[in-house]
């Protein structure tokens, strides 16, 4: 076939696929979530806030636009981004699922900031733009920092050394009314608190650690409704700022809520099961990422791990038979959870205890579930009761929190959201799963099938075009071969007209022997015919010996004529001649011989 027609056989299949297939893609499209972690720091630090992009496939592109409170912070660098003055642009191409950028700001003042996202772009393999299901955004909590040592000159008197973030410029610090959340501990330096709406004004009680200290405190009377600051300012002997403490108050209506004091330090009770508190243990038994550290619970200073986040903590708990294991203690809500991690190494999530103010998901039901040998507060689906997946609150290695969704058949580990429908059991994802599969089974098998009908269309109209080119040489080709035809068929007539005048030559000359009728007339006529000098000589001869020539005269007085012909005639006419002289031969060897009638037979033969 001509390169032409493969070509556009070629074009159309490829068309007819991208066109199903586009069709395809758009229906479905990839589906994304970006989330952020809420990190806390203080005036004068760097800090990190972590975006994590997460999609139901693979991601080729990246074009996200953030906007931040520049005011309050300053962007320092980032993971494929770039910006300044409140705004930056994060780009990248890749091929994975979940992607995390770090970003790095510095914070400039106090209080409250956010990172969000002001628009998203996301694209697949295909180009084909994701649909952002979840679009979060980062809280970010500024404290104010802790002053540097003042600079002695001159032989200046020592000033009171700046706390470290593991004492704090404070040694104790309560309200009354009201109680901090989370409890009081000398390197966190924000607190939260509520009261009642008859509270007008709260008195702080603030105890320096550094000796000679003051504190200054702001904001605790005259109260209103809703958020109010209190700040707890801490400087030195000689008026150098050491730190501030900032406690944010919400006033609320009704009565004051009463927050009990810890009242067993050495002791709590989990699941009806009372553990004992360890004071020291091995701090090789922390996982990666965490740290030992003095941990203030009740009126004890214990050892625990600190990670990620600042409100949660890794205490060593003994059960009364003496096995202990690690478990979270969050400061902000005082609840606790066994420390399991479920997933893979790279990307284990570790399931804590629910946040204080996050909802449960709507839908499942509260029940205690089995990860990795260990009981923890989960949810489960009305519908599926725990046979096939469970949902637990839980935290990555980020320090981002945030409801999971376990498989207990297969052991796989997903992010879950509320939109992703409660109750819905693992056999229902599967159908719904089959189904999608099935369309873009479906779809590319249509693609395929109008491919190759697309390419069968082009060859057969392509066969049925023919360039001039070609028509001109299968003109020639058919006039050569009708040459040839009638060249040869000329050639068979000659042969056979050949044939029957040689044929009828012989035949009749044998006539004239046997019947003994040739004439002198009929030698007279043939003196006509046009012969060559030799025939001429013959001819004069016999006229000169007379009529009365014998048969034995016969055979030497034929001579071919000369005439224009071929050497395949003349070849026949010898064969002729031959045939002739023959037939002479045998007439001689019966001259004079009489038959049963007495008649004679070849006795006068005239030439």
């Amino acid at each position: 076939m001509k390169r032409g027609s493969v070509t556009r056989a070629f074009v159309c299949g490829a068309t007819a696929a991208m066109f199903s297939a586009l069709i395809q893609l758009s229906a479905f499209a990839l589906s994304a979530n970006i989330q952020f972690s809420d990190p806390s720091t203080k005036v004068g630090e760097e800090f990190t806030v972590s975006m994590h992009v997460q999609g139901d496939g693979a991601i080729a592109t990246t074009d996200i636009a953030l906007g931040y409170d520049s005011e309050k912070m300053e962007f320092v660098s980032g993971d494929s981004a770039s910006g300044s003055g409140g705004e930056i642009s994060v780009k990248s191409s890749g091929s994975e699922a979940d992607v995390y950028y770090s970003l790095k700001f510095k914070a400039l003042q106090e209080g409250t900031a956010s990172v969000q996202v002001k628009s998203a772009k996301l694209e697949d393999g295909s180009s084909q733009a994701a649909t952002i299901a979840h679009q979060g955004s980062a809280a970010v909590t500024i404290a104010a920092g802790a002053a540097s040592e003042a600079a002695a000159e001159g032989g200046a008197a020592e000033t009171a050394a700046a706390p470290t973030e593991a004492t704090g410029p404070l040694s104790s610090l309560s309200l009354n009314p009201g109680s901090l959340n989370p409890d009081f501990s000398a390197g966190n330096t924000a607190y939260t608190a509520v009261v009642g709406e008859d509270v007008t004004r709260i008195a702080v009680t603030a105890v320096p650690a550094a000796e000679g200290a003051k504190v200054n405190v702001s904001g605790n009377e005259n109260l209103k409704l809703g958020e109010n600051t209190i700040q707890v300012a801490v400087v030195g002997s000689d008026d150098s700022a050491l730190g501030t403490y900032t406690i944010t108050v919400t006033k609320q209506e009704g009565a004051t809520p009463e927050t009990a004091p810890i009242e067993d330090s050495e002791h709590v009770t989990i699941g009806g099961t009372v553990y004992s508190i360890a004071e020291t243990f091995d701090q090789t038994l922390l996982p990666a990422g965490y740290e030992s550290e003095n941990f203030i619970y009740g009126n004890r200073s214990v050892q625990a791990g600190r990670g990620p986040d600042e409100h949660l903590h890794l205490l060593y708990l003994f059960a009364e038979g003496g096995s202990g294991n690690l478990y979270f203690y969050d400061d902000t809500s005082r609840s606790w959870s066994p420390y399991v991690q479920v997933g893979a190494t790279a990307k284990a999530v570790s399931v804590v205890p629910l946040a204080e103010g996050v909802a449960a998901p709507e839908g499942l039901v509260v029940q205690q579930v089995t990860l990795n040998g260990k009981s923890v507060d989960g949810y489960i689906g009305q519908k599926d009761q725990g046979q096939n997946y469970c949902v637990f609150y839980g935290m990555n290695a980020k320090g981002e929190k945030g409801f999971y969704r376990f498989d207990l058949v297969e052991k796989t580990l997903q992010r879950y959201f509320p939109g992703d429908g409660p109750g819905q059991n693992t056999a229902e994802l599967l159908r719904a799963q089959y189904k999608v599969s099935h369309r873009k089974i479906v779809g590319l098998t249509v693609a395929l099938v109008l491919a190759i009908a697309a390419a069968v269309y082009a060859f057969l109209r392509g066969g049925r075009r023919k360039s001039p080119d070609l028509v001109e040489r299968e003109r020639r080709r058919a006039e050569r071969r009708a040459a040839r035809e009638a060249e040869e068929q000329l050639r068979r007539q000659e042969e056979e007209a050949l044939r029957q005048t040689a044929t009828e030559e012989v035949e009749t000359h044998t006539e004239e022997v046997v019947s003994g009728e040739a004439t002198a007339q009929d030698i007279a006529e043939q003196k006509t015919v046009p012969f060559g000098e030799a025939q001429k000589a013959v001819l004069e001869m016999g006229e000169t010996a007379g009529t009365d020539q014998t048969a034995e005269d016969l055979g030497p007085t034929r001579v071919l004529p000369q005439l224009n012909m071929s050497e395949q005639v003349r070849e026949t006419l010898e064969e002729a001649r031959s045939t002739a002289d023959e037939i002479t031969a045998q007439a001689k060897s019966v001259s004079g011989k009489k038959n049963a009638a007495d008649e004679g037979v070849f006795e006068n033969i005239e030439l």
